[in-house]
């Protein structure tokens, strides 16, 4: 038992050394930048882009197991919308970092880089998709308005 002695120390002092390191990585990490971020917006990009891939995934494999490959384009075209806004959302988290920065030069660059994202012409960042929403919508009205013009000259 004397033997093992030694490695129950060392044990004790690795748990007790974690233990107060993750208290004061939990304290760190409340302070830190990625804290600031979670405390104010909880923004987790990357594992919201996870959990996306994950639930769309397994609803695009349900559908194609059922028989039922309707909803794949669909889904698929939400995907790529939900990674178009998230990838917004790191770019708020970047400048946010940023403006967290202890360096005057880079809280200024953040500042300008919220100034052009809040600018009547940075809120086109978005715009983009809702063009490309848009042309879509678009190309579904004039495939459907070149079905009911076949329609009406077979009469």
């Amino acid at each position: 038992m004397a033997f093992l002695d030694p490695v129950k120390n060392i044990y004790g002092m690795l748990a007790k050394a974690s233990e107060e390191a993750g208290s004061l990585l939990g304290i760190a990490d409340s302070r830190g930048m990625t804290g600031v971020l979670r405390n104010l917006m909880g923004l987790d990009p990357e594992g919201m882009k996870k959990v996306i891939d994950e639930t769309l995934g397994t609803g695009i494999l349900d559908s194609l197991a059922s028989g039922d490959e309707t909803p794949v384009q669909t889904v698929l075209e939400f995907r790529q919308y939900c990674m178009d806004l998230l990838g917004e959302f790191v770019k708020v988290r970047n400048i946010l970092m940023k403006f967290n920065s202890e360096e005057p030069e880079v809280r200024r660059e953040s500042v300008s880089e919220m100034k052009a994202l809040a600018s009547p012409r940075g809120q086109a960042v978005g715009g983009p998709r809702r063009v490309q929403a848009l042309d879509a919508e678009v190309k579904k009205l004039k495939a459907k308005l070149a079905d009911i013009a076949a329609l009406a000259s077979q009469d």
